[in-house]
């Protein structure tokens, strides 16, 4: 696959959908009244959620991509997926 094509369906689709998701996601949370139904217990668990999504992220970007790297980023999306679950 030409790392342009990629990088332009990452630009151009993946990114405006993921921020579309996460905009829609607030209001939502206002309407169900979160901060006064669920507290900091779903504010610590929205934290770590998006602490293993940016360590995932971060080994995409910064570690050349090898074994070690890709059984590290299977691990995190684990982690997540466990951490949802709980959620």
């Amino acid at each position: 696959m030409n790392h342009e094509i990629a990088d332009q369906f990452l630009l151009y689709c993946v990114l405006p959908v993921w921020l579309a998701a996460g905009t829609a996601n607030a209001p939502c949370h206002r309407w169900v009244d979160l901060p006064n139904n669920a507290g900091a217990p779903e504010s610590l668990m929205h934290i770590a959620q998006m602490s293993e999504g940016a360590a995932l992220v971060l080994c995409a970007l910064f570690l050349q991509i090898n074994p070690f790297a890709i059984c590290a980023m299977a691990a995190l999306i684990v982690l997540h997926e466990i951490t949802v679950y709980i959620d």
